[in-house]
């Protein structure tokens, strides 16, 4: 029985005939995040489940580790990239306002938005070879294998490019 049949949800969950099991897991995870999408929206808070507005891709080989994440419209001093022993975190926060003047009201319309990431690593990185570049709204992190440095914890850069 899945998920969305326990919930009483109506819709194709589950049928994308991804063909394996990890697929499988994936095409899950990416509906229940959009049926929790829907339901917050119901309540009129849009974009509040976490992980669902940054696409984030993690990718890794013998030589290191290769994470985009997309940020459109955010600067590099709004992305803050930490690691922690094996643990990369990528947090982005950004706010906005603003005012309008409307037949005879004033209007002021403030907003936050928030997004927090955590990448485990297989292994603790030298926190000094990491780099971070953010290019038209993508931010691309390179973590490569040098070996362990048993690090607490690093604050990376990121550089806008």
């Amino acid at each position: 029985m899945t998920l969305k049949t326990m919930l009483g949800l109506t819709s194709s969950f589950g049928h994308r005939n991804s063909g394996s099991k990890d697929d499988s897991f994936a095409d899950m995870r990416q509906d229940f995040k959009e049926e929790v999408d829907r339901m917050m929206e119901s309540f009129g808070a849009k974009g509040t489940f976490p992980g669902n507005s940054q696409n984030l891709n993690v990718r890794e080989s013998n030589s290191g580790v290769e994470i985009e994440a997309q940020f459109p419209g955010v600067s590099e001093k709004d992305i803050e990239v930490i690691l922690s022993g094996a643990i990369l975190t990528i947090r982005s926060q950004r706010a906005s306002e603003e005012e309008k003047d409307a037949s005879g009201g004033h209007l002021t319309q403030r907003m936050l938005s928030a997004m927090a990431e955590r990448v485990n690593l297989s292994f603790e990185p030298d926190p000094g070879m990491i780099t971070c570049t953010l290019s038209n709204g993508l931010l691309s992190i390179s973590v490569p294998k040098a070996g362990s440095y048993p690090v607490k914890t690093a604050r990376i850069a990121v550089r806008a490019v």
